[in-house]
This record gives structure tokens, sequence and C-alpha cells, in this order.
């Protein structure tokens, strides 16, 4: 009885990943895939002393 049990849980896991790999198409992975991105710095910089400066009435100390 326990070697039936152990062939209807290996045909359940066979038939899992094969339905599993019927649905989820696997693929070899695109090195290229994602263009590769630089930053100018120099750029960045000066787009960071350009920003407004945000007006705020820090209340951290007045506790009364």
């Amino acid at each position: 009885m326990r070697a039936l049990h152990h062939l209807i849980a290996i045909a359940a896991v066979f038939l899992f990943v094969v339905g599993v790999k019927s649905v989820v198409p696997t693929t070899g992975a695109n090195a290229d895939a994602a263009p590769s991105a630089s930053v100018n710095v120099l750029q960045l910089q000066a787009d960071a002393k350009a920003l407004p400066e945000l007006k705020m009435h820090d209340m951290t100390f007045a506790l009364d």
C-alpha cells in the first residue's frame, strides 16, 4: 500500500511539473535585454543647484 502512495505522489509531482512548464515557458536569459545607462555627473550637479529651496517651519524643539 505504501508503494502505491509513493507512485501516486511521484505521478502527481510529475504532472505538476509538466503543467507548470506548459503554462510558464522557460527561455534563456539575454544579456542585452536592458540597455546600459550612463549618468552625467556634471549635469546632475548643475540641476541640483537649480532646485528651489523648501521653506519649512521647524517646530522640533517647540514644546510648551
